[in-house]
């Protein structure tokens, strides 16, 4: 389950359950749409950076938005 879908159902048990106080009830939504928000802003961070991925003898880094896959052989020695 991501940030939206939590939204989503919040959103949806504030709209149908009658019985909430209309505090608890906006303070739900409220908290659904922080929620969008949120996730929106980790979505655009996630995009500006470069996925790299570590195996044994070499790297492999993929842009965002791209199919290209650069590979990178790791020097065999271990001095960092």
């Amino acid at each position: 389950m991501n940030a939206n879908e939590l939204a989503e159902g919040i959103e949806t048990i504030a709209q149908n359950n009658s019985n909430l106080d209309e505090q608890i009830r906006g303070l739900m939504v409220d908290t659904a749409t922080m929620l969008r928000q949120q996730q929106d802003e980790i979505d655009a961070i996630r995009n500006r950076f470069t996925l790299a991925f570590w195996h044994d003898t070499f790297v492999e880094v993929k842009k965002p938005n791209s199919d290209l896959i650069y590979r990178f052989k790791l020097d065999e020695t271990n001095d960092i």
